[in-house]
């Protein structure tokens, strides 16, 4: 038959406590900045969350920019200067690319 045994640890009421207590959103400041970008695009873009990560990585493979850095500037345009021509060219671009084509221009019907 085992032998049951407990342990008091130092502290654990009120790590119990803690952990039960409902989280609060963590600031924008504190958020990883490919989240926040990824934000901005699904925004501007109208798309999902898996699109939009997908426009940031193809940013990022235009422009031989890690998608980190890419991220950042995107994300620092919000309150400062636009992104620079070649990456906002390549932004727009992205964005294009994602979207349906308009109708009667050629694309496939399904």
């Amino acid at each position: 038959m085992p032998v049951q045994v407990q342990v008091q640890v130092p502290g654990e009421p009120v790590l119990k406590k803690e952990l039960s207590r409902p989280r609060q959103p963590l600031p924008l400041e504190t958020r990883p900045v490919i989240g926040i970008a990824r934000g901005i695009v699904m925004t501007l873009g109208g798309c999902t969350h898996e699109e939009a990560f997908q426009v940031l990585m193809d940013v990022s493979r235009h422009t031989n920019i890690e998608l980190r850095e890419i991220a950042q500037r995107l994300v620092e345009s919000v309150d400062g200067p636009p992104p620079s021509g070649p990456l906002r060219t390549a932004l727009r671009n992205a964005l294009e690319r994602l979207a349906p084509p308009p109708p009667g221009t050629g694309g496939t019907a399904l």
